[in-house]
């Protein structure tokens, strides 16, 4: 028989707890919390999934496996969003996570590719985002891969996913969902 054990929810929210409690129970989970730069972080940014063309590449590999929801948002196994993200959060294609916005909302994520650390401030947690005045206006925490010939087109109009109704808002918490299988006797 299989079962949950072990498992850590010191000091994660609610939402974290609630998220540990719908994982299959075919193995042990502990989330890890990560920081969050301070500010505004609500600018989700996105790429295209076609711009993954190195056939060799875990990331080209992960999107064989996605598909496209009703948004154009890139998702695996009907749960996980695929996300662009710094290297501070992860260094393996295939990590999974939780994200926490404002207002209590939780999506799960799945790291499809990785923001280049030139891109990113020193601690390669985000991009800053500036309009055409050079102000800023967000920190860009996770860029969402899509399909942009089904991407919500007020999304694709703003240049962020924030459009599309429950990815607004700041981001609040981000765990790493870290996973080890085992049979109990």
């Amino acid at each position: 028989m299989k079962i949950i054990s072990k498992m850590s929810i010191a000091g994660i929210s609610i939402a974290a707890a609630m998220l540990l409690m719908s994982l299959p129970v075919s193995a042990a989970y502990k989330l890890v919390s990560y920081s969050v730069p301070d500010g505004d972080t609500s600018f989700k940014t996105y790429m295209s999934y076609k711009a993954i063309t190195n056939t060799e590449s875990a990331q080209y590999q992960l999107q064989q496996k996605a598909k496209t929801d009703e948004n154009g948002l890139r998702i695996i196994d009907d749960d996980y969003y695929c996300v662009a993200i710094g290297s501070y959060y992860s260094d393996s294609i295939g990590d999974k996570f939780l994200v926490e916005f404002e207002d209590g909302t939780r999506i799960k994520i799945i790291i499809g590719d990785f923001k280049a650390d030139i891109h990113t401030d020193k601690t390669n947690r985000y991009t800053n985002i500036y309009d055409s005045n050079d102000n800023f206006i967000s920190h860009n925490v996770i860029e969402f891969i899509v399909d942009m010939s089904t991407l919500d087109k007020t999304a694709k109009s703003w240049g962020d996913i924030s459009a599309i109704e429950g990815f607004d808002g700041n981001i609040v918490a981000i765990y790493k969902i870290e996973e080890s299988a085992y049979e109990k006797e």
